[in-house]
């Protein structure tokens, strides 16, 4: 590993740097962390650098307006490192949040999903695979992507110690049922019948049923809608956007 170490004409020089890859490295805490206030940042990559929760709070506090993507994987963080980061003032500009592998429970994962996840507009994916969050950490994560959701199209749970229970799985349907905006959603249920189920909502969600849910159309004709705009007929959906709904009648689908 490399101690990484910025001098006055290192912050002068890149201070208009927008991607920054510290992943690996030893971090000198205090004079990154002036690095950073002064920075434009906008991809900070700290995986792997041994992130504690003792040092989580100076270094959160001091992370740019500007950063949209921030990478976390594989340190040390724990709840009490998610409570810090989740009083950081740039958090609603993220777009991308990794917290992979960094010793997270449940309770991290109630606090996410009731301080993050229900309340972004700006967050598009978040990965949270391999902590200990297990079934409880799911269900509070899947009731917080309701059909108020709006932003996160990426969600990554697998590798969480634990068997999923029922009433956590039966939560993630019922959120695909609702949130019409999740395009990916990797877990760790290996049951055909349930993984066909979610990719069924999924491959709605990615030709458009957000379009259709705007629209009073009855939910049994949309996979045949979604099916046409996918393949045979892709202006479907353009039309129902300049208001011809008439267009999805079930003679019109089955032709």
């Amino acid at each position: 590993q490399m101690k990484v170490e910025f001098t006055r004409q290192s912050f002068q020089e890149e201070h208009a740097m927008v991607s920054l890859d510290l992943s690996q490295q030893i971090l000198d805490l205090s004079r990154i962390t002036e690095f950073l206030r002064h920075s434009q940042l906008v991809t900070l990559n700290l995986s792997r650098t041994s992130l504690t929760p003792r040092d989580a709070n100076l270094l959160f506090q001091s992370l740019p307006y500007s950063l949209e993507h921030l990478i976390l994987a594989n340190n040390q963080l724990g709840d009490q490192g998610i409570a810090d980061l989740l009083s950081a003032k740039f958090l609603f500009r993220l777009k991308t949040l990794d917290l992979s592998n960094n010793g997270i429970t449940s309770e991290g994962a109630l606090l996410l999903s009731h301080h993050l996840i229900s309340k972004s507009n700006s967050l598009k994916r978040l990965d949270i695979s391999n902590n200990f969050i297990g079934a409880e950490g799911i269900k509070s994560v899947a009731m917080s992507l309701t059909s108020t959701s709006k932003s996160l199209m990426q969600l990554h749970l697998q590798g969480n110690h634990g068997e999923l229970s029922p009433s956590s799985k039966e939560c993630l349907l019922n959120m695909l049922g609702e949130n019409s905006h999740l395009r990916e959603l990797s877990h760790n249920v290996q049951e055909p019948e349930y993984e066909a189920q979610i990719e069924y909502y999924l491959n709605m969600n990615r030709y458009g049923r957000f379009l259709l849910k705007s629209y009073d159309l009855n939910m049994a004709l949309w996979p045949g809608i979604l099916a046409k705009a996918a393949s045979l007929q892709p202006s479907l959906l353009h039309a129902l956007v300049n208001g011809r709904p008439d267009i999805f009648t079930p003679s019109n689908l089955d032709q």
